[in-house]
């Protein structure tokens, strides 16, 4: 039983530093003490793999393997700095997918 915990949070810690990783490759910053990901061919790319791993996460977050602090964690860390193309489509992403458990709001007309 604990083995599965500790390759869980493995699995997650290695999943929001690729991500880390990617998301700072995009915005022409490095990573300090990091080993390299798998170099993809061009920024479009990178923005895939970045998508990719918004998507897991929230995924991770509607399956409660991790907590709302860390999508919110993400979610800032996108709101902190200047809205780029890709960190508003992170975010559009992010919310459909993490939040999507919502009903939609009905307003009476």
């Amino acid at each position: 039983m604990i083995y599965n915990a500790v390759s869980a949070a493995n699995f997650v810690q290695t999943a929001v530093s690729l991500y880390e990783r990617y998301y700072a490759s995009l915005q022409g910053n490095t990573v300090e003490n990091a080993t390299k990901p798998p170099a993809p061919s061009d920024s479009d790319a990178a923005g895939k793999e970045c998508s990719n791993l918004i998507v897991l996460l929230s995924e991770l977050y509607n399956l409660e393997v991790v907590s709302s602090i860390l999508v919110y964690d993400i979610i800032r860390g996108l709101l902190a700095e200047d809205l780029t193309e890709h960190a508003v489509e992170l975010l559009l992403k992010i919310v459909r997918s993490a939040f999507s458990f919502f009903p939609p709001v009905c307003y009476p007309q």
